[in-house]
Order: C-alpha cells, then structure tokens, then sequence
C-alpha cells in the first residue's frame, strides 16, 4: 500500500503542471518622445491703473442742516407789533400757545395760537427747508386777527423772520411754498359777508423780499359765478432787464369797473415810487380783457430793482379782487 502510494505522488505533480493556468504576456510600456517645446512659462499680465478714488461732492446744505419739526415751530420765539403798543416785542410759544392775562375785558390780555396748517419748504433760497405757519391773534373781543409767518432754519433752529397780515378771521385752507414762493388757498370776505364767515375763494401769493418783509406778488379771487379773476402779465417775463421805456401788456378774465386798474411802481425796498392808472381793452363789462402799459422808466429816476403791481380794486370798498405784480431790473 505504502509502495503505491509513493508512485502515486509523482503522476499527480505531473498531472498539476500540466494544467496550470497559461502565462501573462507582459508588454513593455511605450516610451512617449522627449518634450522638446519651451516649458510653461505665465503670461505677464499689465497691471491695473492705480484705483483713484474721487473726492465726494459736499452735500448740500439741506442735508447738513437738520430739518425743522412741527414741535419745534410750536415752541419757537415769534415777534408780534400787538402786544405792545405797536412796538415789535418777542414772545415764547408753549405747545402752540402764548397767553398774557386772564380777563379779556383788560388792557393787557391777549391770546396767540399757532395753527395745525403750516407748510415746509425753501424760502431764502439757501436750499434748507423753512417753514411757514399761521399765528392768530386776539386781544379781547371777538376778533381773530390771522398772519403769516415765515420761519428760517438756521442750522436746524427756527428763527421768525416776517409776518404778513391777512385780516380778521380769513379761512387758510391750505399752504404750500413753490419756488421759494408761498401759496396759500382760503376763504377772504365778501362784500356782503359777516366777519364771522368769508365766503370768497382766493389764491395768495407772497414772496419774501428780504428776511424781515414778506410782499404779496399774486392775488386772485372767484367771482359769484365761480370763474376766477385773475390778471396776467404776459410780457416782459418778471426779473428781465429793462431800460427807457417798456410796455407791460397782459389780460384780465373779467373786465373791471368801468374797465380801469390801477397800477402801482416800487423800488427795491417796496417804497411807492409812482402809481395811476390804465385802461383795459374789452368787448364788454365784465368780459376778458386785454391791457397795454408802456412806463418811462428813466422818468422814475430809479436804477436796480423795482416792482411793477397792477391790481383790480373794487368800487364799492376797496378791497383788492385781482392783482399781479413783476420784478425788473432797472440799467
């Protein structure tokens, strides 16, 4: 048994060898050709130019001084010529109120309150936001005597620089300021009106002349049958330069009593320099019309500013109904 199984052993490695799996071919790896190309060298890039950075714009007055604020108007010095005989006199409002005395009856008392209808807006021209507001003065009785007041910022303080006087119990509406201008809407007296209730719509402009005087410019009513009387002047444009003689032509929307206005030439300080009348040219009474003004200036013996107001006044009171008013420079 031992025997065969020794001669077994070697057929058996035999037999192994002989199926034993087949040899690999092994390739011999291509040999890829020398680069002979210049190496990768970065491109040189130009620079950017050096970044300049631009000198901001100083911002405009309007930003650097603070706003006003309704509170602050409501709490700010006001002057008034009704407390003391005439003689301006400064007083503090208090939460849009100023009071002196307590019995009406006496020499002495008065009350001013500040209204809710006030307007912002540039006045002066220096790009910071003023401020308009109504005061309303009474000083015993049953008279409430209605003024505009025009406020300045002066680095975000108020500051009263004028007043304009509207009239014992006139109704504003509403106020805006366009163009360094203000433009009121409210309700005047008619003629036939009480005191307690005017009736006739009207726009108000007014401009200031200088800090301390406001002047009216534009003044317009509404008739009865509700079209506005209104005077316009056409030519020349206000602000033009003007020398010897010029000739202001305009029209009127209704034609005035007997068809006459009146006209009136300041100078740069509002003082009267001269005043008459002309004619207006229309179809019939109260009908548009047209007018024609020619002025010697160098009559007026007036060099620089002047102002030139034409007005409708009325026959039976006086009470301005139209007026319009331009501004030339005199050479």
């Amino acid at each position: 048994m031992l025997k065969r199984l020794i001669l077994l052993l070697p057929l058996l490695g035999f037999s192994l060898f002989g199926c034993s799996l087949p040899a690999v071919e092994t390739q011999t790896p291509e040999e890829l050709p020398a680069l002979t190309g210049t190496p990768f060298q970065p491109e040189l890039v130009t620079p950017l130019p050096e970044l300049i950075l631009a000198t901001p714009l100083p911002e405009s007055t309007a930003t650097l001084s603070p706003d006003l604020s309704f509170e602050q108007l409501r709490n700010a010095e006001y002057t008034t010529t009704g407390l003391n005989n005439g003689i301006p006199s400064t007083y503090r409002m208090q939460d849009g109120s100023y009071r002196t005395g307590t019995d009406s009856a006496v020499a002495g008392y008065a009350t001013i309150d500040l209204l809710s209808t006030h307007a912002f807006g540039d006045l002066d021209n220096d790009t910071r936001l003023d401020a308009v507001v109504l005061l309303v003065e009474n000083y015993g009785g049953t008279g409430q005597f209605v003024q505009v007041a025009t406020v300045l910022n002066r680095d975000g303080q108020p500051v009263h620089s004028a007043s304009y006087f509207l009239g014992d119990r006139v109704a504003v509406n509403n106020i805006i300021i366009q163009n360094n201008e203000i433009i009121l809407t409210a309700q005047v007296h008619g003629l036939q009106d009480g005191l307690c209730c005017p009736s006739v719509p009207a726009s108000i402009h007014l401009r200031m002349l200088n800090e301390n005087q406001l002047m009216l410019t534009r003044f317009t009513t509404r008739a009865p049958s509700g079209q506005e009387r209104a005077i316009n002047i056409r030519a020349p444009l206000s602000g033009a330069e003007a020398s010897g003689a010029i000739t202001i032509i305009g029209d009127i929307t209704i034609a005035p009593f007997e068809n006459n206005l009146s006209y009136t030439v300041y100078d740069s300080e509002y003082r009267e320099i001269s005043r008459s009348y002309l004619m207006v040219d229309a179809p019939d009474f109260g009908a548009p019309g047209t007018f024609a003004l020619t002025i010697d200036l160098a009559s007026l013996g007036h060099t620089g500013d002047i102002y030139i107001e034409i007005t409708d006044l009325s026959a039976a009171d006086g009470s301005v109904l139209a007026l319009s008013q331009i501004q030339l420079k005199v050479r």
